[in-house]
């Protein structure tokens, strides 16, 4: 029976980037596996300095080149080529061979985050045994069974739904605000981008599970 998975991984790939700016976000929305060229990561990059972001990353030892590909709402979208450091640092082949789907990828400024389905708990020890041979530390955080109806309800994860649930009982959503994100932040030790990035993007799923979505479409 398929379970949801979610840990950490300390991975190389964009990390001397990632630690350049506090409260990055980086989601990976595809890994383009292309014939003759470096593998590219595509992503979208939440944060304040774009400047900086644009200094480090022909310097990181995992990046070969990049581009921007779009920018909206504060965010880019980035297309990075892989140098033979950050393809041999690739969590993604290795995944594949073990029947893993990787349903979220967030990299921010203390680690990568991933929430995957994987075919059962073995197959997830042994993902964690392949990784720590390329000096990739896992850390489980929560792993839980797929078809469970309790979790991750209305399309959002389980973070997601804390930080929401967080701010509607603080008063987050009333006028005037009650809390601020800095404050929903500290509560959680995370970045006020960080925060920011869970609600928006929990609030979409929610969204588009509800109101989108009805039992006649």
């Amino acid at each position: 029976m398929n379970v949801i998975a979610e840990f950490d991984l300390s991975t190389p790939i964009l990390a001397e980037t990632r630690r350049a700016v506090t409260g990055l976000v980086v989601d990976i929305e595809d890994l383009q596996l292309r014939s003759g060229k470096a593998p590219a990561l595509v992503c979208w990059v939440d944060c304040d300095d774009f400047d900086t972001i644009d200094r480090k990353l022909p310097n990181d030892p995992t990046v070969e080149a990049f581009e921007i590909l779009a920018e909206s709402s504060g965010r880019r979208l980035y297309r990075v080529a892989l140098s033979e450091e950050g393809e041999t640092s690739l969590v993604y082949p290795i995944a594949v061979e073990h029947g893993i789907t990787f349903l979220e990828v967030r990299a921010t400024d203390d680690g990568t985050h991933i929430s995957a389905r994987i075919p059962n708990r073995d197959v997830l020890f042994s993902l964690q045994s392949r990784l720590e041979e390329r000096d990739v530390s896992l850390q489980l955080k929560r792993i839980y069974r797929a078809d469970d109806p309790g979790e991750a309800s209305y399309g959002i994860s389980e973070r997601q739904r804390e930080i929401l649930l967080y701010a509607v009982e603080e008063g987050f959503f009333e006028v005037p605000r009650q809390i601020t994100l800095r404050e929903i932040a500290a509560e959680f030790d995370i970045s006020d981008q960080a925060v920011s990035t869970l609600l928006r993007r929990g609030l979409t799923n929610l969204l588009r599970h509800t109101l989108v979505s009805s039992p006649d479409t």
